[in-house]
């Protein structure tokens, strides 16, 4: 019997040695900033394997009591995952979403709510919506809507403009009134 066990333990040795074998680990605090790996603020870790024939990047996020949280694996180009695929999980361990991308651009979309069941599909020809599907936390067909809503100022962009110009004036008179003030001081 101590032989296997030997032998387990020693076949085990190696498979992590292996797997470990060219990977990077890099640490981050509960903010998602990189700290040293001696730290006492380490919320995270993230394991980043070597590539290969298949992929460039594949990197797996990790909360310290070792469950995944987020996986990326594809082949990436100029910083942007040009065709692969990104998993998260929610906290209680049930898929989040995954999307999957081709020439960089959407391929597939699929979210998940919390309880597990399906929130919405996607299914994009050429980075355009192709095809859209959505249901509420209990499986009932609901209107779909975009997966991306870009932010937008209230009451459009002209309401922007009108705003910086309002408070840029703002500033620039209440400068000059603070400059003057201080040369008045100066000259004192």
């Amino acid at each position: 019997m101590p032989i296997k066990f030997n032998k387990l333990c020693l076949v085990a040795l190696f498979f992590v040695v292996f797997v470990s074998y060219g990977q990077d680990t890099i640490y981050y605090n509960a903010k998602m900033q990189k700290v040293p790996p001696a730290s006492d603020s380490i919320a995270y870790y993230e394991v980043v394997y070597p590539p290969s024939d298949s992929y460039n990047i594949w990197e797996i996020l990790y909360e310290m009591n070792g469950e995944i949280v987020k996986e990326k694996k594809g082949v990436e180009k100029n910083e942007r995952l040009w065709g692969g695929y990104i998993k998260k999980w929610h906290s209680n361990r049930n898929l989040h979403y995954i999307i999957q991308y081709r020439e960089s651009k959407y391929d597939t979309i699929r979210t998940y709510w919390e309880n597990g069941a399906e929130k919405r599909f996607d299914s994009f020809k050429n980075g355009k919506l192709d095809f859209g599907i959505c249901y509420d936390s209990i499986g009932n067909l609901i209107p779909h809507f975009p997966y991306d809503i870009m932010p937008e100022f209230p009451n459009g962009i002209d309401a922007l403009y009108k705003f910086i110009r309002q408070n840029t004036q703002y500033i620039a008179k209440k400068a000059s009134i603070d400059i003057s003030s201080e040369r008045k001081k100066e000259k004192k």
